[in-house]
């Protein structure tokens, strides 16, 4: 009874160690552009709206028609975790495109901490809501999500939606040789 009662109490322990709350702000952008910093070159938009998004508030990234080309982003720089190069942060997030008609027009480039993940070309499918997760490092990280369009294209808008972080940071495996305390608490007869 008190070894499985220890058992687990120390398996849910293990659990809850591992995954830990994580600190990006206003991902669901309900608080408009709060959190978040932008750069956009001119006659680019970047809006906070209250509605339009997965289900409520949206980041909307635009270019202009026929402009120059270029890219737009939103930033944000958030603590997930506590830093351990053996552990993940992940980092989910809703995206859709809008107004463009053809593809290889626009894409979304993703980086974290400067290392982009793979591009996304954007098109006539990307018109309903996608979902992708991302990786970063336990620690702080640095979010950069943009929309890329070439020169010449027509007006492309690039919706953003409930970006999260999800630390799965394993803070249990850094104390020195704690199980086999545990081991040696049940193994020594004279207790």
């Amino acid at each position: 009874m008190r070894l499985s009662s220890l058992l687990i109490i120390a398996s849910g322990a293990l659990l809850l160690a591992g995954i830990a709350h994580a600190d990006i702000v206003n991902g669901d952008f309900e608080a408009g552009g709060s959190g978040w910093t932008v750069s956009v070159p001119m006659g680019w938009t970047v809006t906070f709206e209250p509605n339009g998004g997965n289900p409520s508030g949206v980041a909307r990234i635009e270019s202009p028609a026929g402009g120059p080309g270029g890219r737009a982003c939103i930033q944000q720089t958030f603590d997930c975790g506590i830093t351990n190069p053996a552990s993940v942060c992940s980092i989910p997030l809703d995206f859709r495109a809008d107004l463009g008609q053809l593809e290889g027009q626009a894409t979304m480039r993703i980086f974290v901490n400067g290392f982009e993940f793979t591009p996304t070309g954007l098109g006539p499918d990307d018109f309903e809501w996608n979902h992708v997760e991302l990786g970063g490092f336990c620690g702080t990280d640095a979010l950069e999500l943009c929309l890329q369009v070439v020169a010449g294209s027509p007006r492309w808008a690039l919706y953003l939606d409930n970006v999260m972080s999800i630390s799965f940071c394993d803070v249990v495996g850094i104390e020195g040789s704690p199980w086999s305390t545990f081991k040696q608490l049940y193994r020594d007869p004279a207790r």
